[in-house]
């Protein structure tokens, strides 16, 4: 349990360090990334579903600057999350979707590469953000191989995060058959 009053005795690196990850979800989004993304999904998907959210920050920041709708689940419920959360099972979280092609599938830190890999196979949609994945201490995460076989990128950057990596957001369509 945090509180403000608490920041007050630390210093900014502890902060970084013991509270980051927990508020922000791994990758923070500047306003104009934001923007630019949206752009580019808001052409193909009028909702987002964030199937693993955590704490939902990723589905708060498009659903409050942006006009996206957006569909955030979790396995477990999170005291302190950003929005409302349906708790669910992710690869559950389909059955409430009626179509899938205007739905941008978030795909955002997911814990196991498994898990990924089954929500992959699961949806049906065209587009996937992808946010975060270190290429370079994972470069056999069988997610990012499977969206290289069936999806093409039609977008890519990369953002420094406090803790000196660099975090990497992708848009993905999927590959005509």
């Amino acid at each position: 349990n945090f509180s403000y009053k608490d920041s007050e005795k630390l210093d900014e690196e502890t902060l970084i360090k013991e509270y980051f990850v927990e508020v922000f979800s791994w990758s923070v989004l500047p306003y104009d990334g934001l923007k630019t993304i949206y752009d580019i999904i808001s052409k193909y998907c009028r909702y987002l579903l964030d199937p693993c959210c955590g704490n939902s920050f990723h589905s708060y920041l498009f659903s409050t600057f942006t006009d996206m709708d957006c569909f955030s689940y979790d396995i477990q419920d999170e005291r302190n999350s950003w929005t409302d959360i349906t708790v669910k099972d992710g690869l559950e979280s389909f059955s409430d979707l009626s179509d899938h092609h205007n739905v941008c599938l978030l795909m955002s830190w997911i814990d196991y590469d498994e898990l990924s890999v089954k929500l992959l196979e699961k949806y049906q949609g065209e587009t996937v953000l992808s946010i975060g994945n270190y290429y370079e201490s994972n470069p056999k995460c069988k997610y990012l191989m499977k969206l290289s076989q069936e999806y093409t990128i039609i977008f890519k950057t990369r953002l420094m995060m406090p803790w000196n990596l660099y975090e990497t957001i992708e848009i993905y369509r999927r590959n005509d058959d």
